[in-house]
């Protein structure tokens, strides 16, 4: 076995050399500190000329420099992007309202409020779309067409007309408010499981396809499909939003990727998340294109994937909630909450503070949040069957 005794020379020269390589994708966190550093490229050189599959990067088998390659590119490409960081905890007061829906067991989920300040929510234990008008504190419910079906994520088009993905009936819904008429248009790949849907700047409707592993379009008018696949197989295809130039970005929450597609060409580009191993919950764009989201820790992530490329992580107080939902306000700010938790907060990028306010007792977790036009949070709570808001957490 050859023994390293200068084994940061040797990592300089493998980051130089590293540039030529394919890309390729591998799990060198070795010591399972959740940080990519030296002490990993010490661990693997410790085992040069050994057969260890932990360290046989390129699976051939041995050790070798080829590992130690591969290595070295995952390790400068991670360097060059993430960030750790604490944030400011404070406690809050706020102005917390519930509202039980009508149907017993409705298990209100994804919620989004339209332009007349009206809050829509998608009960997916009722088979039904649910209403809700702030300014009289009623409700109307929608039930569906199809039996046992699976209401899951909505939108709402320039004309008011609200928009479901069904996830049983394998279909895409229109609800109009006006004429109560509900149409249900079937995807053309059977059991596809539409999940997220987004509108581009021409009126169509792009939604994902968690099973059928593609994106989908639907024309409004024609009432017809166009299907797109993407290229990593089984991606999990979920949450899709539009940014400020009008590509639409789309989650693989199994993959651990991002997703661009140029709605005018077609064109699909996917790229891996700098830091391995996380599973993409929600996200949200902000004013600038950069994408807040999720995962499967007690953090908060950033990706500015157009411009510079820098990828952050906030590491969030063990008391506030493991984010799973969120929200972007009107002040740039990211607003979110868990699904097993009592607690909501408010994460100020510009300050690297966080305001975390407790809800009511009785709420032991948030489905999901929307944000009106005058700058309040609405939340459902599926468990409780009831739908909420936010306000006044102090600035």
């Amino acid at each position: 076995m050859i023994r390293f005794t200068k084994p940061v020379w040797l990592f300089a020269i493998c980051i130089l050399l590293s540039s030529a390589l394919a890309q390729t994708t591998a799990d060198i966190d070795f010591d399972d500190n959740d940080v990519i550093d030296f002490g990993d490229f010490v661990l693997l050189a410790q085992a040069f000329g050994t057969g260890d599959a932990q360290f046989d990067l390129n699976g051939d088998g041995a050790v070798d420099l080829q590992d130690f390659l591969i290595f070295a590119r995952l390790y400068d490409k991670a360097q060059q992007t993430v960030m750790h960081s604490h944030v400011d905890e404070e406690l809050a007061g706020g102005s917390v309202d519930l509202y039980t829906v009508p149907t017993l067991g409705s298990q209100p989920q994804d919620i989004v409020v339209d332009v007349l300040g009206r809050v829509w929510f998608a009960q997916t234990g009722a088979n039904q779309i649910g209403r809700f008008d702030p300014s009289t504190e009623t409700f109307v419910e929608y039930p569906l067409q199809t039996p046992g079906g699976r209401p899951a994520r909505l939108a709402v088009d320039s004309r008011g007309i609200v928009w479901f993905t069904d996830i049983v009936a394998n279909a895409i819904g229109r609800l109009d408010p006006i004429s109560q008429e509900i149409r249900m248009y079937s995807v053309p790949t059977p059991g596809s499981r539409p999940s997220g849907l987004v509108f581009d700047r021409k009126g169509n409707l792009w939604f994902t396809q968690e099973s059928g592993n593609q994106i989908g379009r639907l024309d409004p008018d024609r009432g017809t499909f166009e299907e797109y696949p993407v290229f990593t197989p089984s991606a999990g295809l979920d949450e899709i939003l539009i940014d400020s130039e009008g590509i639409l970005v789309f989650s693989e929450r199994a993959v651990g990727k991002f997703g661009r597609m140029n709605p005018e060409t077609k064109e699909i580009v996917e790229i891996e998340i700098p830091v391995q191993s996380l599973t993409i919950k929600q996200f949200v764009l902000d004013a600038e294109d950069q994408i807040w989201f999720a995962a499967n820790s007690l953090q908060l992530h950033m990706w500015d994937l157009l411009a510079t490329g820098n990828f952050a992580s906030y590491i969030l107080p063990e008391d506030g909630p493991d984010p799973s939902s969120l929200s972007l306000d009107l002040n740039g700010r990211i607003w979110f909450a868990a699904d097993q938790s009592r607690y909501f907060a408010r994460f100020d990028p510009e300050a690297s503070s966080i305001r975390i306010l407790e809800l009511p007792y009785s709420v032991s977790g948030v489905g999901s949040l929307a944000m009106d036009r005058l700058g309040k949070i609405w939340f459902t709570d599926p468990s409780g069957n009831r739908i909420g808001s936010v306000d006044d957490i102090g600035p």
